[in-house]
């Protein structure tokens, strides 16, 4: 037998309390919690739009909590400065102080892929593991406000090619909680868009969309009420 996602009406939405919910329907408190750790009101009703935007002192937050006294790194700091690009500037243990001026050239994730890909202007990289660590935490922390947190681990795939850095967390995203989260059939990571990033002044604008039925984006609406 295959399971097919069920879609409510809208009228049944309408009269489901959230709070009996979970407490009937045991395999829906999971789902509700990530979506509840995910997003926000906010975060939804641009998503549905298509256009979000989040600025660089988010994306540094993220980051500023992942470095601890084993990272390769003593800090690093994201200025998206417009243009469509984005400056670094990161104290490694190993290489010293290290300035960088990107350009993202790729920011897709879809059912199928989720890779970042970035151009470093002026410059070649070495190919080692501090700029690797470096180059996949900003992938994430740009990704958190879509899919939470993923951890970086084996499964986060950074290559590096000259002046160009690629990004594959797709392996990786499907190992989070927000990666396996399913609502009515529904994966909430396939159904997240995102096609592609653009640096502003202070922050990144991302062009995005949610492939859900209505009825089950309604229903996202109730759970982050």
């Amino acid at each position: 037998m295959i399971d097919m996602p069920v879609d409510l009406s809208s009228e049944m939405l309408g009269n489901i309390n959230l709070s009996d919910l979970s407490g009937q329907i045991n395999n829906l408190t999971p789902v509700i919690n990530v979506v509840r750790q995910t997003w926000d009101t906010q975060t939804l009703e641009q998503l549905k739009e298509g256009k979000l935007s989040v600025p660089d002192e988010t994306i540094n937050e993220s980051i500023a909590k992942t470095i601890d006294e084993n990272s390769a790194i003593k800090s690093l700091q994201v200025t998206s400065v417009g243009d469509g690009k984005i400056k670094l500037i990161a104290d490694t243990k190993k290489m010293g102080p290290v300035e960088l001026l990107c350009r993202i050239d790729q920011f897709e994730h879809t059912k199928d892929t989720s890779v970042l890909k970035f151009k470093v202007l002026e410059k070649n990289l070495p190919d080692n593991g501090t700029m690797s660590w470096i180059f996949s935490r900003i992938s994430l922390s740009m990704a958190e406000k879509f899919v939470g947190k993923v951890d970086l681990g084996q499964n986060v795939k950074t290559k590096i090619s000259g002046n160009t850095v690629t990004v594959d967390f797709k392996d990786a995203l499907k190992e989070s909680s927000f990666g396996q989260a399913e609502l009515f059939g529904y994966s909430l990571s396939d159904a997240v868009v995102i096609e592609q990033a653009v640096p502003k002044d202070g922050y990144v604008e991302f062009k995005t969309a949610l492939n859900l039925p209505d009825t089950v984006k309604n229903m996202l609406q109730n759970i982050l009420k």
